[in-house]
């Protein structure tokens, strides 16, 4: 009974053993390999979404970036196409 105690505890001491070496080597790896990983820097607050303009001839909506400008007054007027913009009639 007390050989296999003995033999019992030599087992479990060999699995513990083995179980902190594959710790150790993997930390070691991980240290080589650059480290832990590290938490992405925080980029810019996002972008504020683009102010959409309103074609008057077709109702499309588009970003103002997109969008073709004519002056026919004291404020643009945006477009989505050239093709509204001649079909466009600042009296209506």
């Amino acid at each position: 009974m007390f050989r296999f105690l003995i033999s019992l505890f030599a087992a479990a001491a060999r699995f513990f053993l083995l179980g902190l070496a594959v710790l150790i080597f993997s930390r070691l790896l991980r240290a080589l390999a650059g480290g832990r990983a590290r938490p992405t820097p925080r980029s810019s607050p996002p972008a504020r979404p683009e102010l959409l303009v309103r074609d008057p001839v077709c109702g499309v909506r588009l970003p103002r970036s997109r969008a073709l400008a004519a002056s026919f007054g004291p404020e643009p007027v945006y477009f989505c196409s050239e093709e509204c913009l001649r079909n466009y009639d600042p009296r209506s």
